[in-house]
C-alpha cells in the first residue's frame, strides 16, 4: 500500500480550508505504523484531556508505548480516561488496572463478568455476556479524533486495517460533533457495570446538551441510535446507483441488509465484497462461505484478501464513505457497541477508492467453480450449520 501511504503522509501536513465550524479535516491512515505513530504523538501533545476507548488493550510493544504516552500526559496534568472491554482486554486487565491506579489514570472495564455463588450476579453476567464494547476511539482535547478498526495491540502491525484521524480546523472553538462524541463516551462510561476505578462523582454539565441530530458519527449506544444507524446504512444501500464496495472481516449480515444489496444490484449498482482469505475467527469464515453461491448468482463480486489477515471495516456507497468498528454481522448491528464515521469529502473518497483498488489487486476473485472444486464437503456442511447460529456471531 506504498502509494496510498505516501499520498496520505503528504496530506497529513495539508490544511484543508474549513467550510464551517462543524467541519473536520480528514486523514486516512492505511498503515498501522502511521496510525500508532500519529496516535502516540497526539497523546504526548495533549493539553487538557484524553478519552481512549478500545475493545482490546494488550500490554505488548504497542500497548506499552501507548500507555507510556498516557502516563507522560498525566504527569503534565492532562486528565486521562481509559475504557476497555472486560472480555476483549481480559488478558491484560489486572495489570492495566493496577498501572492506571498507580499513575492517576481513570479506567473502566466495560461489562465485567462475575460468575460466583450469588444467583443474581450470575444472571446479570449472563445478560451482558454477549453485549460488548467493540468501539475504537480516541478523543484528544475535544479537537482530535482517532478511530477505525485498530485496537491497541501489536497484532495489527501484521494485519490489514484502516484508521482515520480527524482534526477540528478551529483551535479555540468547540466542534458540536466532538462535544456529542464526548457525551457518548461518558454515557457508556456511566452505564457499565462495576470495576469503576476513578468514579465520576459528578455528571459533567456538557451531558445535558441537546443531542446534535445531524452528525457524521454513527453510534448505537441507545435503542434510537442503533435503529438510526441501521436505517441510515439500509437506505443508502437500497438507493445506490453506481457502486457498493464493502470490506469486512466478518460478513454474516442481517436479512434487511441482504435485501438492500439485492435491491441495489437490481438498480444497476456494481457490488464488490472484499473478505478475508485468512481469518482470525475461522468458523465465521466458514459460515460466510455458505453465502458465496447465493451472492455470486446475484452477480455480486467476491474477493478474498490474501496478503494478511483482513481486519478492516470500511464501506463505499456511490459518493459516501463509512469507516469505523462496524462489522457486517449480528454482533455489530444487534449486540455490541460500535462507532463509525461517514463522509462525502471528495479528497477522502478519492483516497478510499484508491485504497479499495489496492485491496482488490491483492485479493483472489471467487467464482462458483472454486466452491464446487476446491472447498471440502465437510467445510460446506459445517459452514451452513455454523450459519444457523449467526445471531450470536
Amino acid at each position: 500500500m506504498t502509494d496510498l501511504t505516501n499520498l496520505t503522509t503528504q496530506l497529513i501536513n495539508k490544511v484543508t480550508p474549513p467550510i464551517s465550524f462543524l467541519s473536520l479535516n480528514e486523514f486516512l491512515l492505511d498503515s498501522p505504523f502511521l496510525y500508532f505513530d500519529e496516535l502516540i504523538s497526539s497523546i504526548r501533545q495533549a493539553k487538557h484531556e484524553i478519552l481512549l476507548e478500545v475493545y482490546i488493550f494488550k500490554l505488548d510493544s504497542i500497548g506499552l508505548s501507548v500507555f507510556e504516552a498516557l502516563i507522560e500526559a498525566r504527569k503534565k496534568g492532562v486528565r486521562v480516561y481509559l475504557m476497555v472491554d472486560a472480555i476483549g482486554s481480559s488478558e491484560s486487565l489486572p495489570p492495566l488496572i493496577q498501572l492506571s491506579k498507580k499513575n492517576g489514570i481513570f479506567i473502566k472495564a466495560f461489562h465485567p463478568l462475575s460468575f460466583n455463588s450469588n444467583l443474581n450476579s450470575f444472571y446479570q453476567s449472563l445478560k451482558i455476556l454477549n453485549k460488548r464494547n467493540h468501539r475504537k476511539l480516541a478523543l484528544i482535547d475535544e479537537s482530535i479524533v482517532f478511530m477505525g478498526s485498530l485496537n491497541i495491540c501489536q497484532d495489527h502491525l501484521k494485519w490489514q486495517d484502516l484508521g482515520l484521524k480527524l482534526v477540528t480546523p478551529f483551535e479555540y472553538q468547540k466542534n458540536p460533533h466532538l462535544v456529542t462524541l464526548k457525551k457518548s463516551f461518558f454515557k457508556i462510561w456511566s452505564q457499565s457495570k462495576k470495576f469503576n476505578y476513578g468514579v465520576l462523582k459528578k455528571i459533567p454539565k456538557f451531558l445535558t446538551l441537546t443531542h446534535i441530530s445531524i452528525s457524521p458519527f454513527l453510534r448505537n449506544e441507545s435503542v434510537f441510535l442503533r435503529f438510526n444507524l441501521s436505517r441510515f446504512i439500509y437506505k443508502n444501500l437500497r438507493s445506490a446507483q453506481t457502486r457498493i464496495l464493502i470490506c469486512t472481516p466478518y460478513f454474516l449480515p442481517r436479512f434487511f441488509l441482504m435485501r438492500a444489496l439485492y435491491k441495489a444490484q437490481k438498480n444497476g449498482a456494481l457490488i464488490s465484497l472484499v473478505l478475508p482469505s485468512k481469518s482470525d475467527v475461522w468458523f465465521v469464515k466458514w459460515a460466510t462461505q455458505s453465502l458465496y453461491k447465493k451472492l455470486l448468482k446475484r452477480k455480486i463480486k467476491i474477493f478474498e484478501f490474501e496478503t494478511s489477515i483482513l481486519h478492516e471495516k470500511s464501506l463505499i456507497i456511490d459518493d459516501l464513505f463509512i469507516i469505523g468498528s462496524l462489522n457486517w454481522n449480528h454482533r455489530s448491528f444487534v449486540h455490541d457497541l460500535e462507532i463509525a464515521y461517514q463522509t462525502k469529502s471528495p479528497e477522502t473518497l478519492q483516497l478510499a477508492t484508491l485504497h479499495f483498488d489496492q485491496l482488490i489487486k491483492q485479493s483472489r476473485p471467487i467464482v462458483i467453480d472454486d466452491l464446487i472444486n476446491h472447498t471440502p464437503f465437510y467445510q460446506l456442511i459445517l459452514g451452513k450449520m455454523i450459519y444457523w447460529f449467526r445471531y450470536w456471531l
